[in-house]
């Protein structure tokens, strides 16, 4: 054996002229990223910067999306320069605190268990969205930190899939999608500018990282059983986060759970003197967000699915109902309708749910109104008032113009900086790294403001056309799916979004984790439509 080894002729394969212009760039970019890493000279130069980020992203992109079949050099230069940045991050990180490099193997074992249960993995994390309150409140559980470690583990097993697996089919892009593919890039991007660093990166992993995590699910390539498994998950997480939230508000929060809430802006945890629901969130803003997203899903989810779990959904809907009631958060309630308005529109047009329903549209409507008004009929007329005005009067509610007058004076902000703060200099991340007030530090109460506050008119702009895009997209897709449970996790999705799409005019509701749990239902809904053509929406999901 070892004679035929040493007699075998050693062959070389020429990688080509494009092979060896990769090699080359590779090359200088590694020698910059090691300047970076060893020196932290590059760290104060936005420019050198800016290339350590743009090379790996151009050669990952250039990966993912090649459609001249397998180029494993073109493969190869793309891991290797995304490994040596997500490297030099974690070497900057831990000199920083040192406890993070404990984070790369955990990262590694995440990706493994995720590509294994991929379900479990994505229902486990909406879980924690839906509970953070309670997690942190009574147990040690760091949940933005476990989130963050699911994320990361499924992104990594998506991404080595693409980069290294069999290609199939093809992936499709509309125009909703690659505009939000662009908003997430440009705010990563300006992380290079912000001021602190560290408040830039947790004013991305605040907003963009969980806004990219609908990509994550559109693109993960899962077949149809896996997007079913996490459809009922979505459900179950929300009868169980309906169900509590309804518990609370008649047995009253725990005694930890309350100091949390009044820890975490007091203000708005009381109305009339008397304690808002805020369930197992740490406060009534994040319950009445939450399942303000979560209640349109799941009548979808209940009118088009025929299994026993529609009967679980519509449950949940209830129950999420009487927590987004109990929350005395007037903009989610309007969210939740509109959303629940459109569901019932897209229910009667969808292609894949045949027929008029107008006995079962009509009942929906019914129970819905009739939790609803037996939830109003436990609150007294103060209470009732804050929602009848809406519909008499909405401009003279004091709330809204106490908004309008920040919004104002944000507006004026704007004007004189048409390019933006940078990023983290608003919402969560300010109130963490600030070092000077600010307009924001009253907080803007407008997530559309937010995104201009920080990255200016034109990525305000980026952001509000990629949130109509996706809307848009998926409505059309609904609509001439013939699938039954394409066209209602579609609909679902496209009720998130039209409620989350509104939410943001009243709040900070772009950020956070209940954004995320939004972010995750709208990703299953998109997941239906990336693997067929654009002019084949209705087209079989692949198996």
């Amino acid at each position: 054996m070892s004679t035929y080894l040493l007699e075998r002729p050693l062959r070389v394969a020429d990688p080509g002229a494009r092979g060896w212009g990769l090699l080359l760039i590779v090359a200088a970019w590694s020698a910059l990223a090691a300047n970076t890493a060893f020196g932290f000279v590059s760290l104060t130069i936005p420019r050198l910067l800016l290339i350590v980020f743009a090379v790996p992203i151009v050669l990952v992109g250039a990966a993912l999306f090649h459609r001249g079949g397998e180029d494993r050099a073109l493969q190869l230069a793309a891991a290797w320069s995304a490994l040596l940045l997500a490297a030099l991050f974690a070497g900057v990180l831990v000199d920083v605190e040192p406890v993070i490099a404990l984070v790369v193997p955990a990262v590694v074992v995440s990706a493994v268990v995720c590509a294994r249960r991929p379900a479990a993995a994505v229902i486990t994390a909406f879980f924690v969205t839906g509970s953070f309150g309670t997690l942190e409140a009574l147990t040690p559980v760091p949940a933005g930190e476990t989130v963050d470690m699911v994320l990361a583990g499924l992104w990594g097993g998506v991404l080595w899939g693409y980069l290294f697996g069999r290609r199939e089919r093809p992936s499709w892009v509309w125009p909703g999608i690659a505009l939000a593919v662009v908003y997430v890039v440009v705010t990563a991007v300006a992380v290079v500018w912000a001021e602190p660093v560290f408040g830039g990166l947790f004013g991305f992993r605040a907003s963009a990282w969980y806004m990219a995590a609908f990509l994550l699910l559109a693109y993960a390539r899962w077949d149809a059983p896996t997007h079913k498994r996490i459809a009922t998950g979505f459900v179950g997480v929300a009868a169980l986060v309906g169900g509590y939230a309804t518990f609370r508000w008649i047995a009253g929060p725990a005694g930890a759970e309350e100091d949390l809430a009044l820890s975490v802006n007091p203000e708005y945890q009381y109305l009339y003197g008397e304690l808002v629901v805020f369930g197992s969130f740490p406060g009534g803003k994040n319950l009445a967000a939450w399942t303000a997203v979560a209640i349109p899903f799941c009548v979808a989810f209940a009118l088009t699915f025929r299994d026993r779990w529609r009967f679980v959904a519509a449950v949940a809907a209830g129950l999420c109902a009487v927590g987004l009631l109990g929350s005395e958060a007037r903009a989610g309630f309007v969210g939740a309708v509109a959303g629940i308005a459109l569901v019932l529109v897209l229910y009667q047009l969808s292609k894949g749910v045949p027929g008029l329903h107008l006995g079962v549209t009509a009942a929906a409507v019914a129970v819905i109104v009739g939790v609803g008004a037996l939830v109003f009929t436990q609150k007294d007329e103060g209470s009732l008032e804050r929602y009848t005005v809406l519909v008499e009067d909405p401009t003279s509610v004091p709330s809204y113009q106490a908004r309008l007058f920040k919004w104002n004076n944000a507006l004026d902000d704007i004007d004189r900086h048409p390019l933006g703060h940078g990023i983290g200099t608003s919402g969560i991340a300010e109130q963490r790294y600030r070092r000077f007030t600010t307009i924001a530090s009253s907080n803007l109460d407008n997530s559309y403001l937010k995104v201009a506050y920080e990255q200016g008119l034109f990525v305000l702009v980026l952001f509000a056309l990629a949130v109509v895009g996706l809307l848009t997209g998926l409505v059309r897709r609904s609509i001439f799916a013939t699938d039954r449970q394409r066209a209602g996790l579609a609909i679902g999705g496209a009720g998130a979004m039209a409620a989350l799409g509104i939410i943001m005019f009243s709040g900070m509701y772009v950020e956070g984790l209940t954004a995320l749990a939004a972010w995750m239902l709208v990703g299953l809904g998109v997941a239906q439509f990336t693997s067929t053509p654009e002019d084949a929406p209705d087209a079989a999901p692949a198996r």
